[in-house]
């Protein structure tokens, strides 16, 4: 969500709200809220994150044949509970890996936009942020990758032992949440 400023410039000082900056504090400032934004990728994690706690759902309707209207409750609270942890679980997951795919990738690409800028006069303040950019968007991507496709098999394959082993005792109800809740939280433990 972006906020507006309101912005009053005097010389060299600029007014965000109550507080006077010089211009070099508040370009400092709007880097950094720039930078600390939502992204794409947030909404690629609750998207994820929904679309793989509804997985169960389907298990329990069409394989364990749950009777929806008595369960409609049981089933909405746990899978809106799943998707909001798995995507947060996402989210941890994809931070710790983005370092190590920026150092593994920033060479290639420093390398990259050298190439295509021999040719022009760019100056190097200019390549160095076009190679971070670079660098940040194609780690964030692959680390957004990996974090997906890790969380999603750990979090299934929880799910299918306790739901057909672990809890298949107990009511179809119980063996939601309880299969729903333990598949949830320990990929959100192992990014931990």
């Amino acid at each position: 969500v972006k906020h507006t400023l309101r912005l009053i410039c005097w010389g060299k000082f600029v007014k965000m709200g109550k507080k006077m900056f010089d211009k070099e504090e508040y370009e400092l400032v709007k880097q950094f809220t720039n930078e600390t934004q939502s992204s794409t990728s947030t909404g690629l994690y609750l998207f994820e994150g929904g679309a793989t706690a509804l997985l169960p759902v389907y298990v329990f309707l069409f394989i364990q044949h749950v009777d929806l209207e008595s369960s409609i409750l049981t089933l909405g609270v746990f899978t809106v509970l799943a998707a909001y942890v798995l995507s947060k679980t996402y989210e941890k997951v994809a931070i710790e890996y983005k370092g190590d795919f920026e150092k593994a990738i920033s060479a290639t690409v420093k390398q990259a936009v050298n190439e295509q800028t021999k040719d022009k006069d760019v100056s190097k303040d200019k390549k160095n942020e076009a190679v971070r950019k670079l660098t940040s968007n194609a780690a964030e991507d692959q680390a957004s990758a990996l974090s997906i496709l890790y969380i999603n098999a750990v979090f299934l394959a929880v799910f299918i032992f306790t739901t057909f082993f672990l809890f298949k005792n107990f009511s179809l109800q119980m063996n939601f949440a309880f299969s729903m809740t333990v598949a949830s939280a320990i990929p959100f433990m192992i990014s931990s």
